[in-house]
Order: C-alpha cells, then structure tokens, then sequence
C-alpha cells in the first residue's frame, strides 16, 4: 500500500481552505490602504458575524448527504433548503449589521454575504459531489473552485483599480458578486442537481430535522 496515495488529497483540501479564507483578508487589507482603518475595523467585525450566522445556516447538509448517499433527499432538496437557509441568515446579518455597526454601510454588508454565499454553494457542492464523482475529484473541485473565487476576486480588484476611480467598497462588492453568481451558476449547470427535483415542502421540513444534530 502507497502512503503517499492521498497526498494529493490533502494538499488540494489545504489549498482550498487556505484559498476560501484569503479574500476576508486580501478585502480587510484593500479596504485599509484605500479607505480607512475604521472601516476595516468594522468590516473585519461583520465578516466575523457574517461567518457564525453562515456556518449556522450549512445546517449539516453536506454531512448528510456523505451519510445518506442522495438516498433519502434528492439533491435539490439540499439545494433548496440551503437557499432559504441563506436568506434567512442573510437577512439577519443586514439586520445586526446595520443595526450595530452602521459605518460599515450595505454596500460592504452585502459584499460579506456575496463571499459567505459563495462559500455556501461549494460546500454544498464538495457533499454532492463526494456522492456524484467520488471523494478524491469532489475535493479537487472544491479545491478548483475556492482558488477561482480567490483569483476572479483579485482580477477584480486589479483591473478596477487600475481602470476606475469608484470607491473601494463598490470594487469589492462587484468582486463578490461576481464570485457568487459563477459559483451558483456552476452548481445549476450540474445535471444531476435537476434528477428528482420535485422538492416538496415536507421533504425539505423533514430535511432540516435530520439534519439539526449534524449542524450542532
């Protein structure tokens, strides 16, 4: 038996961990040396918030999936679920946000929510896909998919720096958004999502039930 079979492996999850958590640092940093250190203060505070209400929000889905193999829920139940999950969440944090931590303002609030959105589909995608290709490419992909969202990110940043005068905050926001809709549109554009899409308002209560104790 090769022990260095699953090197691999382990270098790509470290390198997609260490991609998902770099934009929050690269924007803390951009929003120092071009706005203020306050608001990146404040920023760092609501990326904070943003990522206890988000990781709520997974509710143990991906950990159910691998357990269930998509014998239980077909995956856009998973899919469905998540969304309302995330709308919830999302409007919590805007809520808390601007609520206590008003200098932020919502441009930089739904710049957070865009990244910790983007984040949610590719976890929601590394369960799905553990189940679809096997957990050697699931983790490749999710690997693929933080390092693009952490590369579009600093195109981003890059070229509308160096071709525009708009504020830094609307920058990052347009980089979020534009990490959110490929990795949402990724996730859609997968056949299987659509097998047995039907998702019923019971099967998706049933979901969240037993789920729970995986989320705790």
């Amino acid at each position: 038996m090769n022990p260095f079979r699953e090197v691999p492996q382990h270098v790509a999850g470290m390198l997609g961990q260490v991609a998902g958590a770099l934009p929050q640092v690269l924007m803390t940093v951009y929003l120092a040396r071009r706005g203020s250190l306050e608001i990146a203060g404040f920023f760092a505070v609501v990326t904070g918030l943003a990522a206890a209400a988000f990781t709520a929000a997974m509710w143990g889905f991906s950990p159910h999936i691998v357990l269930h193999r998509l014998k239980r829920f077909p995956a856009m139940t998973y899919f469905v679920a998540r969304s309302m999950a995330l709308l919830l969440a999302t409007a919590g944090v805007i809520a808390i946000a601007l609520a206590y931590f008003p200098e932020v303002g919502l441009t930089l609030v739904l710049a957070v929510i865009a990244l910790r959105g983007a984040d949610a589909v590719i976890d929601l995608h590394l369960g799905l896909a553990q189940v679809w290709r096997g957990a050697g490419a699931a983790i490749n992909l999710y690997a693929g998919l933080q390092v693009c969202k952490l590369v579009l990110l600093l195109l981003v940043l890059g070229i509308v720096e160096t071709l525009t005068s708009i504020p830094p905050e609307l920058v990052i926001l347009i980089g979020a958004i534009l990490a959110f809709v490929g990795t949402a549109a990724f996730m859609l554009a997968q056949p299987r999502l659509w097998h047995g899409h039907d998702s019923t308002t019971m099967q998706i209560t049933r979901l969240f039930g037993e789920a729970t104790w995986l989320g705790l």
